[in-house]
């Protein structure tokens, strides 16, 4: 049970493979790539598990959610980082 005897990195790894295979199914069915949205996807994750889901979603439509840019900063220059707030969005 992973939930009982995982890490937090372990689980959120778990939670992410989940997301893809889900991903799969509905281009599967529909023949159209859906996009993702990941809250915070990054922060219980060494960085190994960091690269890996970076190359998954390179192809892929994503929206990750954090709150502290450094986090993402040094893993890819291919990410474009936005500040949202009160209904604006402002690239940054």
């Amino acid at each position: 049970n992973i939930r009982d005897y995982g890490s937090q990195g372990q689980q959120r790894s778990a939670i992410l493979s989940l997301k893809f295979a889900e991903m799969q199914i509905i281009k599967d069915k529909t023949n159209k790539q859906p996009v993702l949205l990941l809250d915070d996807a990054l922060s219980e994750l060494d960085l190994l598990r960091k690269r890996k889901l970076l190359n998954k979603i390179e192809t892929k439509q994503t929206f990750i959610t954090c709150t502290e840019k450094r986090r993402y900063m040094t893993l890819d220059d291919k990410i474009s980082f936005f500040y949202v707030s009160k209904g604006s969005v402002k690239s940054i």
